[in-house]
């Protein structure tokens, strides 16, 4: 999975590339195509390659370059199995002893749910059409997105991945409307939330896995040094 996810990372990358720059994702007039593809081209503005949208033989082989960097991986981790499972065990009881799993999602959530939805509404039927509007979606929505999950106080991590759907779909919403009123098609939207959502939170979520895994250790180290 950690293969597959970091393949498409750098797919979504390659369109800044591949393209030199944002191109029409932010309504502007572009004269150069569009292309998408990392190692191998993926899509290119313009061809059909046969009739399809995306060229099956990079698609392929991008495929395979991913299967092949998440065995790598996930060997790694098989050397590592009985650490990491009690690692998991250890961290899941930890945050289980800080959390007060009695409360629940569908009260408070989906009240939380519905104000933040009614904001964005709100903003998306008043805001200007202006590509700075569609910029700000693309490049903070991630990071938007986790700091509203983590507002509500002593709810679960399982609980804040399900307030994050909700959340992110209507974002999204804010980003096609705001699209559709700077006449862009809303497919070219959907490439930029792709293109910019995409790295950001695989990228960040290796990133807190790794200090996650470092934490861990250094506690772990610390154990023994404190019960001598």
């Amino acid at each position: 999975m950690l293969g597959g996810l970091l393949i498409a990372a750098l797919n979504a990358i390659s369109f800044f590339v591949r393209t030199g720059g944002w191109g029409t994702l932010l309504g502007q007039v572009l004269q150069a195509d569009e292309a998408i593809g990392f190692p191998w081209l993926l899509w290119r503005d313009g061809f059909n390659y046969g009739g399809l949208f995306v060229e099956l033989t990079g698609l392929f082989l991008n495929a395979l370059v991913g299967a092949l960097v998440g065995t790598i991986f996930g060997l790694v981790a098989l050397t590592q199995t009985k650490w990491l499972n009690h690692m998991v065990e250890d961290i899941e009881l930890r945050y289980t002893i800080q959390n007060d799993r009695r409360l629940q999602f569908s009260i408070r959530g989906l009240f939380v749910a519905m104000a933040i939805s009614g904001v964005f509404i709100t903003l998306a039927r008043n805001i200007a059409p202006q590509p700075e509007v569609l910029f700000f979606i693309y490049l903070c929505g991630p990071t938007f997105l986790v700091i509203l999950a983590m507002l509500p106080r002593r709810i679960s991590w399982q609980q804040r991945v399900t307030l994050l759907t909700p959340i992110a779909i209507t974002l999204i919403g804010v980003a096609i409307f705001v699209g559709i009123q700077m006449n862009m098609e809303f497919e070219r939207v959907l490439m930029g939330i792709f293109v910019c959502w995409v790295p950001q939170s695989v990228f960040t979520a290796m990133l807190l896995t790794t200090g996650t895994l470092a934490m861990y250790c250094r506690r772990s180290d610390d154990s023994p040094r404190a019960s001598r």
